[in-house]
């Protein structure tokens, strides 16, 4: 991601200090990651139960759903434009708003989820990143 916006010795010197400050995602046993889904899943609790319930009646579990997007912090979703300006809103926010984004992302499909469809349908239909202006909003919401 870093590359993408700077040169390379920027973006390798970008990428030490972002490693240095989220040690706990890049650990051989993932911690920060798993706890990182838990904290996606008790955030979707407060912010909307009914999809959290929902979920839960699916045996959706956190760890199936937003695993990728917390390891990757948003990075793997193209288009590369929209993964930039949500890199904006984290290193801006701080690494917390990863959690708040993913949750915005899930509360983007709201109606979806709380359809008749298969969760891990409408989650595999959503891989790429949403309308980035439509999470921006839900996100602003939440922060409020």
């Amino acid at each position: 991601m870093f590359i993408s916006a700077m040169n390379e010795p920027e973006a390798f010197w970008a990428m030490q200090e972002f490693m240095d400050r989220a040690p706990s995602y890049f650990a051989p046993h993932i911690s920060g990651v798993l706890k990182g889904c838990e904290l996606v899943q008790e955030v979707l609790k407060c912010v909307d139960p009914e999809v959290s319930d929902a979920l839960e009646k699916q045996k959706m579990d956190s760890k199936i759903y937003a695993f990728q997007d917390v390891m990757s912090f948003q990075a793997r979703r193209p288009p590369i434009e929209a993964a930039l300006r949500l890199w904006d809103i984290l290193l801006a926010g701080g690494w917390g708003m990863n959690i708040i984004i993913i949750v915005s992302e899930i509360i983007s499909i709201r109606d979806e989820l709380l359809s008749d469809k298969k969760a891990n349908n409408v989650f595999l239909e959503h891989k790429n990143c949403p309308n980035i202006d439509k999470l921006i909003e839900i996100l602003k919401k939440i922060i409020a």
